[in-house]
C-alpha cells in the first residue's frame, strides 16, 4: 500500500505532514509527485516483460512450441520459415501495439511531470518548482485556470471574505458544473507572509480512492512566535477538523478564483486521481471460457492422435524393418536404428503438422472484433442524447469500458435496477406538503407565500427547508429573481426552490451564516453545526443561531428514522395526520421527507458541540461511530413540523422499455429506498407491476419466523398463477438475505418482476450477489449514483447511467448509457449481433482449419505414419493469415440474422439467446461434424478419380493431389460460409472473391518460381490444365454443400427456431401490426427502435 508517512512497509494508520518543516517531512518515505503510468518501466525491460505477458496466454506458448520444433534439423516435415514467420509476425504485431501504447503513456507523463508551478518559501517569496519535484509538505501557489498538481489542504484563497474557491472537477468525475471548496477556517484570512510562517501538523486518514471523503485535523504550534494568537485557545491549540470541503484534489482546475495557497498532503501515486486510475479486475464472458475449453479439447485430441500415430509408426518400423526403404523417417538422411530417436522424430513431426488445427489468427481476430463491436455501440445514433456542456449542447453516446462482455449482453436473465435517476429523471419538483397536520396541495405552485407572515407553522416549515441543506447559490447576471442553485442531489435544490416560491428565500451562504429573506426582511442565521446525511442515518440536521439568539436544531429525513425522534408531547392527532399525508403522497409515487425541529438550550448545545467536534477531529476507524453517538445527543425530542412531497417523473419511454424487457424473457428487479406505497405506485406507472400479474407481498416482518412464514406463503401462492410479482421491504430483506435465502431464492426465481423497497445500498449488492450465486444466469445491474456502485460491480454486467447525481456509477461500470430505454437496444440488438458474429467467426475459424488439415491425418494412413506432410509448407503458413483470413472477418463485422426493426418489434426472439442459440455445445458439435465429414470428402474423393490425370497417361504427384485438395477445399469452405450468411454486403463479396483466387495465385507463384520452390515447379499449371481437377472440384462442392443446404431447409420447414419464423415476416406485415401498439411508442415511422424521438428527454 502506498502512503505518505511511513518509515517501514507496514500498514498505514495516519498521514502526518508538518507545515513549513521540510526537515521533519523528509524523515518519512513520501512518494514523489512524479507520475509514471507506463506499463513497461524502465524501458529496457520491455522485451522481457512483453514476452512474459504474451506467453502467459497459453495459445501463444503452444504456437511457440510448434515454432521451436519446426526449427529442429531433420525432424520438421515443413520449412522452419513457414512455421516461424507467422508466429513471429503475430508476436511482433502485439509487441508493436503495446510499445506504441506505452510510448503514448510516456509522452503524456512527460507533459504532466514537466509543468512548472510555484511554491511558497519560508521567507514569503515564490519559487518555481517542476511538477515531478513537488513534495508532501510543500505549500503551493495555484492561480486561476491552473490545474491542481497534488492533493492540497486549502489554506487560503483570493476570497478573503468567505474563503470560497471554485473548481472544475471534470477530470475527476466528468461533471461540468463548478464545485465550491472552502479554505481552512483558521487560516482563510491570513496573508502570504503569515502562511509562510505557520507551524503545525496535519494528521489525516491514509491515502484512499474515495473522491469526496477526507478526514483529518490540523493542530498548530501553540508558541506565540509560531502562530497567530487568534487560533490559540487558553494557551493551547486544539485539533481543528478537516473535511472533504477543504481538500483540492489533483486534476481539478481552479475557476473564478484568482489564487489559492494549499498544503500538499497526498502526492503522486497517493493522490486520489492516481488511486482512481487503477483499472478494475477483468471480467470474462462465457464465450471466452468456451473458446478456451474448445481449444483445450482440440489440443488434447491432437496429443492423443500424435501419440497413437507415434506408437503405430514404431510398431510398423519394428515389424517391417528396412522393407520400406523408400519411406524413411521424416527428414533423416538414413534410417536410424534407434527406436527412441525414431519415435521422438515422428512425435515432433506430427506435433507440428497437427498444430494447424488451432487457427493462429483466431485470437488476434477476437481482439479486433471486440473493438469493432464496441465502436458499433458507441456510434449508435439511437443511443445518443443532446447534453448541455460548457461548450454548448453536444450529442453524446454510450461508452464501453469492458468489451470482453459484449457476448454476455445476449444472455441477460436478471436485471437489477435502481429507481431514482435510473427509471426516473431525477429532476425533482416540489409538489406539495403537509404542515402541522394540514395538507397544502397548491404549495408546489407557491400559493402559501401570502400565509408565511401570518402563520408561524408555515413560516418555520419553509424556514427549515431554506436552512437545512447543502445548496450553494449563484446570483443571476441581472441580480434579480431566484438564484441558480447547485447541490450534490437534485432533491435538495427542489426543497430550497419550494421554500423560495412560497416566500422564504435562501439568498446566500457565507461564513457568518445563511441569509434568508422573508417578505422584504432579510435575516441572517448563523450556522453552528451541520450533521450530514448518510445512507445509514437517513437524515440530515443543522444547528443554527437565530437572529433573536435562539439555538435551533432542524432535522429532516425518512419517516422510519424521524418518527422515533419526535417528542412525546406532540399531539397524536397531528402525528396521525402527517402519517396519513405520507401514505397519500406515497400512493401517488411522490418522494417524501419528514421535518422536525427543537430549540436547544446553550448548555446542551455546548455538550453536543464538544463531543461532535472531538469526533470530527478523530481519524480512527471508529470515527463514524463517534459521530453517530454525538448526533444522538441532540437529534431527539423533536417537534413535528410536517412532511414534503417531491415529484420525480419517469424517464421518457421507461414503461415501454420495461414491458419490452419483460416480453424478452428478462426478470426485472427494482431495488429502491422508497416507502412501499411509493415503490408500488412507481411499479404500476412504469409497468413493472402489470394488471395481468398477481402481486404477493413480504413486508413488515417483525421477526425471522414471520419473514419465513410470509416467504413460504408467497411460494405456495405463486403456484396458482402464471405471472407473479413480489414486493419485499427492507426489514424483511434483512431476514431473507441472511437466514432464509433459500426460500427467498425460490420466490425470486418464480417471479416475473420484484420490487425491493426500503433497501439500503448494502442490501442492493447483497440481493445481486445472492441471485448471482443461486442461478447460473447472467445478472445485470444498472444505476446512476454512487450508492449503486457496489451493486453494479457485484453483477456479471454492470451498466451505469450518466445522471444528475454525478458519474460515479458510469465510471465504475462495464457499459455506460445515457438513458434507461437505451438498455433495450444494448441487450437485444448489440448483444445479439455481438454473440452471433463472435460465434460464427470462432466456429467458422475452427471449422475451416479442421476441414482442411484433417487431410494430414488421413494421409498418415497412406504414408506409413512417417510424419510426411500432405500440404505444401507455404500453403499451410498462409492459409490463416492470407488465403482464408477475410471471410471470417466479414462475418464478424457485418452479419445479421434479423433486422433491427424486427428485433424491436419481436422482443421474444431474445428468449432463444438466453436459452442458448449461438455458440452452444450443439452448434460446436455440428460445425465440427461438418468439418470432419467434409475433410473425408476432400481427401478420399481423389481415390475415385482415374489415376491418369492427363491425356498422355501421366499420373499426378503428391503435390498434384495436395494442390487439388487445397484449391477445391478452399472453394468448398467459402461456399459453406456463404450458406450461413444471412446478410450479404459488398464486403462479403469482396472477401469471398479474394479468398477464391488466393490459392490460385499462391500455387501459381510457387509453380513458376523455380529458385524458391524447386520441388513445386509447374505443378499448378499442370493441375489447371487437367479436366479431372475441375470435375473433382464440382464433385466435392456438390457432395459437401448439398447436405448442408438440405439440413438447413428441413430445420427451417419443420423445426424452425423463433428467429427463423420472424425472419420470414414481411416489412408490410410489421407496419400493420405496429398500428396496434402505437400507444406504447414502440417504433418510429422508419421502423426499428424509436429511442430518441426527443433526444433531450
Amino acid at each position: 500500500m502506498l502512503g505518505c508517512c511511513r518509515k517501514k512497509k507496514e500498514p498505514l494508520e495516519e498521514v502526518v505532514v508538518y507545515l513549513n518543516n521540510e526537515t521533519a517531512n523528509s524523515t518519512f518515505e513520501y512518494p514523489t509527485n512524479k507520475i509514471n503510468s507506463m506499463k513497461y518501466s524502465p524501458w529496457f525491460t520491455f522485451p522481457f516483460k512483453n514476452l512474459f505477458e504474451q506467453f502467459r496466454r497459453y495459445h501463444n506458448s503452444y504456437f511457440l512450441l510448434v515454432a521451436i520444433f519446426s526449427c529442429i534439423p531433420g525432424v520438421s516435415p515443413i520449412s522452419w520459415t513457414s512455421a516461424v514467420l507467422p508466429f513471429v509476425l503475430i508476436i511482433l504485431t502485439a509487441a508493436v501495439k503495446e510499445a506504441f501504447e506505452d510510448y503514448k503513456r510516456w509522452r503524456s507523463d512527460v507533459e504532466v511531470n514537466e509543468v512548472i508551478y510555484q511554491k511558497l518559501n519560508p521567507d514569503g517569496s515564490h519559487s518555481d518548482v517542476v511538477n515531478q519535484d513537488i513534495k508532501v509538505g510543500d505549500i503551493l501557489y495555484v492561480v486561476e485556470n491552473e490545474e491542481v498538481p497534488a492533493d492540497l489542504v486549502l489554506l487560503c484563497c483570493s476570497d478573503k471574505r468567505e474563503g470560497v474557491c471554485y473548481v472544475d472537477t471534470a477530470n475527476l468525475d466528468g461533471e461540468t458544473n463548478l464545485k465550491i471548496f472552502r479554505a481552512f477556517d483558521p487560516t482563510s484570512k491570513m496573508k502570504k507572509d503569515q502562511i509562510a510562517q505557520l507551524k503545525g501538523v496535519v494528521r489525516s486518514e491514509p491515502a484512499n480512492e474515495t473522491l469526496y471523503r477526507f478526514i483529518g485535523n490540523l493542530q498548530f504550534d501553540a508558541s506565540p512566535d509560531a502562530v497567530d494568537p487568534r487560533i490559540v485557545q487558553d494557551g493551547e491549540s486544539p485539533a481543528h477538523p478537516l473535511d472533504e470541503k477543504n481538500l483540492l484534489m489533483r486534476g481539478v482546475t481552479m475557476r473564478n478564483t484568482k489564487f489559492a495557497y494549499g498544503l500538499v498532503v497526498y502526492a503522486g501515486k497517493d493522490s486520489k486521481l492516481a488511486l482512481n486510475s487503477v483499472e478494475p479486475p477483468s471480467k470474462f464472458s462465457q464465450s471466452e471460457k468456451r473458446i478456451n475449453i474448445v481449444t483445450l479439447i482440440i489440443f488434447a485430441v491432437k496429443m492423443l492422435v500424435v501419440c497413437a500415430f507415434t506408437i503405430t509408426s514404431a510398431v510398423i518400423q519394428m515389424n517391417d524393418g528396412d522393407g520400406h526403404w523408400y519411406v524413411p523417417i521424416t527428414g533423416l538422411d538414413e534410417f536410424s536404428s534407434s527406436p527412441a530417436y525414431n519415435g521422438i522424430s515422428v512425435f515432433l513431426a506430427y506435433f507440428i503438422l497437427f498444430g494447424y488445427f488451432i487457427p493462429i489468427s483466431l485470437f488476434v481476430n477476437l481482439e479486433i472484433i471486440k473493438l469493432t463491436q464496441a465502436g458499433y455501440m458507441m456510434g449508435d445514433d439511437d443511443m445518443k442524447v443532446i447534453v448541455d456542456t460548457r461548450d454548448g449542447p453536444q450529442e453524446k453516446g454510450m461508452s464501453v469500458k469492458n468489451s470482453n462482455l459484449n457476448d454476455e449482453l445476449s444472455k441477460v436473465k436478471y436485471i437489477f435496477s435502481d429507481k431514482t435517476g435510473t427509471l426516473t429523471a431525477n429532476k425533482m419538483v416540489f409538489h406539495e406538503c403537509s404542515i402541522n397536520g394540514t395538507s397544502y396541495p397548491d404549495s408546489g405552485k407557491g400559493k402559501l407565500s401570502s400565509k408565511v407572515k401570518k402563520d408561524d407553522h408555515i413560516r418555520d416549515f419553509f424556514l427549515h427547508l431554506a436552512l437545512n441543506h447543502e445548496v450553494l447559490p449563484e446570483e443571476n447576471e441581472d441580480g434579480e429573481g431566484m438564484p441558480k442553485y447547485a447541490a450534490p442531489t437534485p432533491d435538495e435544490i427542489a426543497l430550497v426552490r419550494g421554500a423560495y416560491i412560497n416566500g422564504v428565500q435562501f439568498l446566500s451562504k457565507h461564513k457568518s451564516g445563511l441569509t434568508i429573506q422573508v417578505g422584504k426582511k432579510k435575516l441572517v442565521y448563523k450556522m453552528l453545526d451541520a450533521i450530514e446525511f448518510t445512507s445509514t442515518r437517513k437524515r440530515s440536521s443543522v444547528i443554527v443561531k437565530a437572529p433573536n439568539g435562539d439555538i435551533i436544531l432542524f432535522s429532516k429525513g425518512a419517516d422510519e428514522v424521524m418518527f422515533p425522534r419526535i417528542a412525546k408531547s406532540v399531539k397524536k392527532k397531528i402525528v396521525t395526520k402527517v402519517k396519513d399525508a405520507l401514505t397519500a403522497y406515497s400512493v401517488e409515487g411522490l418522494r417524501t421527507l419528514v421535518l422536525g425541529y427543537r430549540i436547544v438550550d446553550k448548555k446542551k448545545y455546548n455538550a453536543f458541540h464538544k463531543a461532535y467536534t472531538k469526533a470530527q477531529s478523530s481519524i480512527g476507524k471508529d470515527r463514524d461511530e463517534k459521530l453517530a453517538k454525538a448526533a444522538e445527543l441532540i437529534e431527539k425530542d423533536l417537534q413535528l413540523q410536517g412532511c414534503t412531497a417531491l415529484l420525480d417523473k419517469l424517464q421518457n419511454k421507461v414503461p415501454w422499455a420495461i414491458n419490452y424487457l419483460i416480453r424478452a424473457g428478462i426478470k426485472v428487479w427494482m431495488i429502491t429506498g422508497d416507502k412501499q406505497e411509493t415503490a408500488e405506485n412507481i411499479g404500476h406507472s412504469c409497468r413493472l407491476l402489470s394488471k395481468g400479474s398477481h402481486l404477493v407481498r413480504v413486508v413488515k416482518s417483525k421477526s425471522s419466523e414471520e419473514c419465513r412464514a410470509q416467504l413460504v406463503a408467497a411460494r405456495n401462492e405463486m403456484a396458482k398463477f402464471d405471472k407473479v410479482s413480489l414486493v419485499i421491504d427492507g426489514k424483511s430483506l434483512t431476514y431473507a438475505l441472511v437466514e432464509h435465502s433459500a426460500e427467498f431464492q425460490d420466490v425470486g426465481k418464480g417471479c416475473e418482476t420484484v420490487i425491493c423497497c426500503r433497501a439500503d445500498p448494502l442490501q442492493k449488492a447483497l440481493v445481486v450477489r445472492m441471485m448471482k450465486a443461486a442461478t447460473s444466469e447472467v445478472c445485470l445491474s444498472i444505476g446512476d449514483g454512487a450508492n449503486d456502485v457496489s451493486m453494479i460491480q457485484e453483477a456479471h454486467i454492470g451498466v451505469g447511467i450518466w445522471g444528475e447525481e454525478g458519474t460515479q456509477a458510469a465510471r465504475n461500470s462495464d457499459y455506460a448509457i445515457r438513458r434507461f430505454r437505451h438498455l433495450t437496444k444494448l441487450l437485444t440488438v448489440h448483444g445479439r449481433y455481438s454473440m452471433l458474429r463472435t460465434a460464427l467467426m470462432v466456429e467458422y475459424s475452427f471449422y475451416k482449419n479442421i476441414a482442411m488439415f484433417m487431410a494430414q491425418v488421413w494421409f498418415a494412413f497412406y504414408s506409413q505414419f512417417s510424419g510426411q506432410t500432405f500440404f505444401d509448407s507455404w500453403f499451410m503458413t498462409l492459409y490463416n493469415v492470407l488465403v482464408l483470413s477475410l471471410p471470417p472477418l466479414a462475418l464478424a463485422f457485418f452479419e445479421k440474422d434479423l433486422t433491427e426493426e424486427k428485433i424491436g418489434h419481436y422482443p421474444e426472439v431474445y428468449r432463444e439467446l438466453t436459452r442458448g442459440l449461438y455458440f452452444t455445445t450443439f452448434t460446436i458439435v455440428r460445425w465440427f461434424t461438418s468439418a470432419f465429414y467434409q475433410s473425408i470428402i476432400f481427401f478420399f474423393t481423389i481415390y475415385f478419380l482415374p489415376q491418369a490425370f492427363w491425356e498422355n497417361g501421366q499420373v499426378g504427384s503428391l503435390w498434384t493431389l495436395s494442390t487439388m485438395v487445397g484449391t477445391a477445399g478452399v472453394w468448398a469452405i467459402i461456399v459453406k460460409g456463404m450458406t450461413i450468411t444471412r446478410r450479404f454486403t459488398w464486403v462479403h463479396h469482396a472477401a469471398n472473391f479474394v479468398s477464391f483466387v488466393a490459392p490460385l495465385v499462391l500455387f501459381t507463384i510457387e509453380s513458376n518460381w523455380l529458385g524458391f520452390f524447386p520441388e513445386y515447379y509447374y505443378e499448378m499449371n499442370q493441375v489447371l490444365s487437367a479436366p479431372v481437377f475441375w470435375f473433382y472440384a464440382l464433385c466435392i462442392l456438390a457432395i459437401c454443400i448439398v447436405p448442408e443446404i438440405s439440413f438447413d431447409y428441413l430445420q427451417r420447414q419443420y423445426f424452425p427456431d423463433d428467429w427463423m419464423i420472424v425472419q420470414e415476416v414481411k416489412p408490410h406485415q410489421i407496419g400493420v401490426e405496429r398500428k396496434h401498439d402505437a400507444s406504447l411508442g414502440r417504433h418510429d415511422s422508419n421502423g426499428g427502435f424509436d429511442l430518441n424521438s426527443t433526444k433531450r428527454k
